[in-house]
């Protein structure tokens, strides 16, 4: 596990040689913590069974700031909470801008606070600490002082200069997408996380495994938009160079004017798509590349592909109430897809029955969420053409 830690801190600089080592990692079941205030080292370490991220990967935040964070928590203790380390931090070192990555990755959030929370302070965050610095410079005892101090940890909450306003935490896209913006990756989840099982019914391909197809097949895949470049043809036509990054790893997308101009406004938000199109093999001209032809959000090509569901029913997990609760579901969400439920008898072998066209349904993320908490267990599949 050593040699993986040492491998992360090695590809920094490569996001999708990260991105295969991660992926490498939770495929053996071995975790990958985000960057922690109290526990990061400069580089990528060992911990509890797992990986915790370095403080190193954190952008924004320079070699200096870095070390004198850890050196301040190991000569004077871990941060109690998030004005403590306001107080004892260097202002010049750990700028706004090194404040703000470590807020959006999640470094403060074993201290009990939500990032949104920090986000919303950070303007007074950076005056606090740089008034804390001038008491110290003036040799001056701060009102923390004054008065016995003690942070969250000390059983009394100390008076604070720090209002931190009770907020909601971001929405789980907005989390991600701060999460990547601080560090470059996903590390609490993905926006692919949700789709994984219709992704893997979908295409069989994702973003390394089409690199060893056959060239120019026709092919789709899903992801998030990385990166765009957007360039001119010789008669001033804009067109588009985009980086399709999954969980494992990323591939060039390349836009032609027709479909750059016909698909711009999806290309341009943060959100998973499908994109569909003539695949091309890595030659001497260059990498492997998808040519698009077709490019969608992701939730509408799954639905667009959908051509049922199937709900597993296994005789020892449910209920009385189970079929009143599902036709009731089904009912809610009415729609031109026919639904089948699969029954599994214990010893006895499965059995799949059509229901009626009175039960066809419109598949989306609300009906499979309200049919399996009906379930109790993950009993949905989506057919897909």
């Amino acid at each position: 596990m050593e040699f993986l830690a040492s491998l992360l801190t090695n590809e920094l600089g490569n996001t999708d040689g990260v991105l295969k080592f991660i992926s490498d990692a939770k495929a053996h079941g071995i975790g990958i913590f985000p960057p922690d205030i109290n526990k990061c080292d400069v580089d990528f370490t060992v911990e509890n069974g797992g990986i915790r991220f370095g403080l190193s990967a954190v952008k924004n935040l320079g070699q200096n700031a870095i070390l004198s964070i850890v050196k301040e928590r190991e000569e004077k203790g871990p941060y109690r909470d998030f004005e403590d380390f306001l107080r004892r931090i260097d202002p010049h070192k750990v700028n706004k801008r090194a404040l703000e990555s470590l807020i959006k990755c999640g470094a403060f959030d074993s201290l009990g606070y939500k990032r949104a929370q920090l986000y919303a302070v950070l303007e007074k965050a950076v005056e606090f600490s740089q008034n804390a610095k001038k008491e110290r410079a003036c040799g001056q005892k701060s009102l923390f002082d004054a008065i016995g101090g003690g942070g969250r940890g000390s059983g009394k909450r100390a008076l604070s200069l720090l209002e931190i306003p009770d907020l909601p935490e971001w929405e789980s896209l907005e989390l991600l997408g701060h999460e990547k913006e601080a560090l470059g990756f996903y590390i609490s989840g993905h926006p692919l996380d949700p789709y994984v099982k219709d992704i893997q019914r979908l295409t069989p391909y994702d973003t390394q495994t089409i690199k060893a197809a056959e060239d120019g097949i026709r092919t789709g895949l899903c992801g998030i938009i990385r990166s765009k470049k957007e360039t001119k043809t010789k008669k001033g036509e804009r067109m588009a160079f985009i980086v399709l990054e999954d969980h494992v790893g990323s591939i060039e997308i390349l836009c032609f004017p027709e479909c750059y101009q016909k698909h711009k406004a999806i290309i341009d938000q943060d959100e998973p798509i499908w994109i569909e199109g003539k695949f091309k093999r890595a030659d001497d001209r260059g990498d492997a590349k998808i040519i698009a032809e077709i490019i969608m959000p992701l939730e509408e090509a799954l639905k667009k592909q959908a051509r049922g569901i199937i709900i597993e029913i296994i005789d020892e997990k449910i209920k009385l109430d189970t079929f009143s609760r599902l036709k009731n579901v089904l009912k809610r969400h009415p729609g031109e897809l026919g639904s089948r439920v699969a029954v599994t008898l214990s010893g006895k072998g499965r059995v799949v029955v059509q229901l009626p066209d009175d039960f066809n349904v419109d598949v989306n993320p609300s009906l499979t969420k309200e049919i399996e908490e009906v379930l109790g267990y993950g009993g949905v599949t989506i057919e897909y053409a």
